[in-house]
């Protein structure tokens, strides 16, 4: 091999391999952030789906045309190689020249057309990945152990490289230097002496990487092709926009945008800047030409609700955006203000950015800043507050890390959670919990305050609660003890002045008028901010949903009618299942998005198959097979998203937290796959020794880990992540040892099978994350846990099934 002995050719080889999953799964991980700013979180997840659909029939066209292919498989490395990179670029290339924005949103044949297109552009990449690794595993079978290794600890790699480029270089940047980083590590794959052709496409894509990048100077120009924020303000005032700032971090990219001379009176005169996070989740930052004491706005918004009865206090806000809930905060001239952000990013460019423009807000003696996720900053303090204040916390940018985690929601508005929350209020504190006004979401909150207060112990809990809406916002007030007269007087008489809406003038400006073509802007008319009023005060004259719910709690639930218009689908959202925003997540398109990924599945198992036997090669026992692979493949990606889920909750910030589970996991199943060949005599007997294990592992797992919980959140950040890696590490141990020893189990039989068993697994991969989660709504991710584990059990019967068969 390269300049020399075969051993060290292999060696290199080993590093070749390393090299191109890093950049593979980094690109994957990529790419969903790109799509995710594109269209949305969920059709990033469909997307990148299709794409590592990819990866399967990357092992099906090997094991189809193998015979074609086999004498010149090496010399296709760094062909292949150069390519993953390059492919990669082409998404980037593509949304650069297509017309998105306003006029792609507003014709469904120009949405779906840009939507197709980026299907097609991400599976490229996946696909001449998974060709160069399928023929290194069918050209060096009898190393499948130390292959599969170096496989696992470079997508572990990989899961670092995303963290670095996002915070460095950003998503289009950074898919440009994996590109460069692809076309480089091609040479390792080049054979003996190198000839001048060796070196023509690897330095020519390097040149051509460099000059995009050099080309690609300044802000982003991507924008969202669906109708959110950032496009909406591009369309409603033109040229006047300014881009202020920008930034990828590994949480979100981050915009702030102005309009030129621009001010607003809330009644205070005051500047603005528009903050959005991947083109929506919008928030604002606020200059005042005066003092926070002196405002008279925070008298007069849903943000300064739970304040107008609470002086003094000492409050925790979860999630702060540009800071509007500060400010208000500051008003009141509190005891301590404790603010928690889980995007580091957005903490330090109003702190030290845009710290002249907001007067220094969150430089305030009385304000503490804390980059954590809310719900794990909460479990760890033994602090109680006055007010516990969350504002339009939805959680549809807090899973987006990677394609595993698009569709699940983070922990804030689960029933621990506002167990957690009751928990750390004073006596007399206040939980101000604020959503937009769609899809009942603030009433599904209310069943589980009213069920919270039930668990509580509360003696009358529509005593404790207080229910208003204010310019597209609802508002849930939870007191550990009743509202007195006094309270409930001071509150509700500020509905008679009209109060400011929480999106300030961005609502009322871009949504102050009808958007043609925009299906949900019957939301974002003037009457729909302007609506203003108290829901449930506890007087008993209200007639609405709120005081339906409360009044004949809890038989409001059993009741059909009520329960089918206002909360289909609804369940009370826990740890195990914290589907709060989805509750009819799994129907509709979901569902038909999952028999089409099926029949995609079934097509890559089978056309290989066909063409085998056509070919007249021997196929007995392929039922078995297909069981083996496929169910490694689906219970290896379901447990690996229920470990993410979990510890997430216990390690803190999501970006993070992904990052290192995952490695930790993917290195210690490469550990277990090069100790494969030495547990157990026989492929089979070494898959069924680490299947029981795996579910053995796994109940245990269910059964305790609440109660290694409280350690995991006290200890420091150290110990907590050297406890994971304990917990972890076996378990990725056991499960990294079936792969390999079905692959030897493939011994005597045709080499075709080889790439054939990796499509298998792949494609199973993609059906685990999505049907995992299918399940997870369904049942809860505990049980999910015992069906993943019970697959390695499933994986065992067919390898001795297989096994006798051969």
């Amino acid at each position: 091999m390269v300049h020399g002995t075969a051993k060290s050719g292999f060696r290199r080889m080993n590093f070749a391999l390393m090299a191109a999953t890093a950049i593979t799964l980094s690109l994957e991980l990529l790419f969903t952030r790109f799509i995710s700013l594109l269209f949305n979180n969920y059709e990033a997840y469909w997307v990148i789906g299709i794409g590592m659909l990819g990866f399967g029939a990357g092992g099906a066209l090997v094991a189809a045309a193998r015979e074609k292919i086999g004498p010149s498989a090496e010399r296709l490395f760094p062909l292949l190689m150069t390519g993953i990179g390059a492919a990669g670029v082409l998404p980037v290339l593509l949304f650069r020249i297509l017309p998105l924005g306003p006029a792609a949103e507003r014709s469904t044949v120009a949405y779906y057309a840009i939507y197709s297109a980026a299907s097609l552009a991400c599976v490229i990449p996946f696909f001449l990945a998974s060709v160069l690794i399928s023929l290194l595993c069918m050209t060096r079978r009898e190393k499948i152990g130390t292959l599969y290794f170096f496989d696992l600890l470079g997508s572990g790699i990989g899961c670092f490289l995303f963290l670095f480029l996002m915070a460095g270089a950003g998503v289009e940047k950074g898919i440009l230097l994996l590109a460069a980083a692809s076309a480089a590590g091609s040479f390792l794959f080049l054979r003996g002496k190198p000839s001048r052709s060796d070196w023509i496409l690897p330095v020519a894509s390097i040149v051509f990487t460099a000059l995009l990048a050099f080309l690609w100077r300044g802000p982003s120009p991507i924008v969202p092709c669906v109708p959110q924020m950032l496009t909406l303000l591009r369309d409603y005032q033109g040229e006047k926009v300014r881009l202020d700032y920008q930034k990828w971090d590994p949480v979100a990219r981050i915009d702030i945008t102005s309009v030129e001379g621009e001010e607003i009176r809330l009644p205070d005169r005051a500047r603005y800047k528009l903050l959005t996070q991947d083109g929506d989740a919008p928030s604002i930052l606020l200059g005042f030409d005066k003092p926070y004491e002196d405002l008279v706005f925070p008298e007069r918004t849903l943000l300064g609700i739970a304040y107008w009865t609470k002086k003094d206090a000492d409050i925790l806000i979860i999630g702060l955006g540009g800071g509007p809930d500060v400010a208000v905060a500051a008003h009141f001239r509190p005891k301590r203000v404790s603010a928690v952000e889980m995007n580091k990013t957005s903490i330090r460019l109003v702190k030290e950015d845009f710290d002249r423009f907001v007067g220094g807000l969150y430089n305030r003696p009385e304000v503490r800043l804390v980059h954590d996720e809310g719900r794990h900053f909460v479990r760890r303090t033994g602090e109680r507050y006055d007010v516990i204040q969350l504002t339009g916390v939805d959680t549809y940018l807090l899973g987006s890390v990677g394609a595993i985690q698009n569709l699940s929601e983070n922990y804030l508005y689960t029933m621990e959670a506002f167990h957690d929350y009751y928990d750390h209020l004073k006596p007399d504190g206040i939980l101000s919990l604020t959503y937009p006004d769609f899809s009942n979401w603030a009433l599904r909150a209310l069943a589980m305050s009213l069920k919270l207060l039930d668990e509580e112990g509360a003696v009358d809990p529509a005593a404790q609660i207080l229910v208003t809406m204010s310019g597209g916002y609802n508002n849930i007030l939870v007191k550990k003890s009743p509202f007195t007269t006094a309270e409930v007087k001071e509150i509700t008489s500020r509905f008679d002045q009209p109060l400011v809406g929480l999106l300030f003038p961005i609502g009322h400006r871009l949504w102050g008028t009808h958007l043609p073509g925009i299906p949900w802007a019957m939301y974002y008319s003037k009457p729909f901010f302007e609506r203003q009023g108290v829901l449930y005060d506890g007087s008993g004259s209200m007639r609405n949903a709120y005081s339906h719910l409360i009044e004949n709690w809890p038989g409001a639930l059993s009741d059909e009618k009520f329960a089918g218009r206002f909360l289909a689908g609804f369940r009370f959202a826990t740890d195990d299942a914290p589907f709060f925003f989805l509750p009819t997540m799994v129907g509709g398109k979901f569902f038909r998005r999952l028999t089409l990924l099926l029949a995609f599945t079934a097509l890559l198992i089978a056309a290989p198959l066909l063409l085998i036997r056509r070919r007249g090669i021997g196929v007995s026992g392929s039922g078995p097979l297909i069981l083996l692979f496929a169910s490694i493949g689906f219970g290896y990606i379901a447990i690996e998203m229920n470990l993410l889920q979990k510890f997430v909750l216990y390690l803190g910030h999501p970006s993070y937290s992904f990052a290192a589970i995952l490695s930790i996991l993917l290195v210690s199943s490469g550990i277990g796959s090069l100790a494969s060949d030495r547990l157990a005599p026989t492929p089979a007997r070494a898959i069924a020794i680490a299947g029981a294990a795996v579910f053995v592992y796994a109940v245990l797992f269910v059964l305790f880990i609440p109660a290694v919980a409280p350690v995991l959140l006290h200890a420091p950040a150290a110990g907590r992540f050297a406890l994971v890696a304990l917990l972890v590490a076996p378990l990725g141990f056991c499960m990294g040892i079936p792969f390999p020893s079905g692959i030897r189990l493939l011994e005597g039989r045709s080499g075709d099978f080889v790439p054939w068993a990796w499509g298998i697994n792949g494609s199973a991969s993609v059906l685990g994350s999505i049907g995992g989660l299918f399940l997870a709504v369904k049942i809860g991710f505990a049980v999910l846990m015992i069906v993943a584990a019970a697959c390695y059990l499933a994986a065992a019967a067919a390898a001795f099934t297989a096994s006798r068969n051969t």
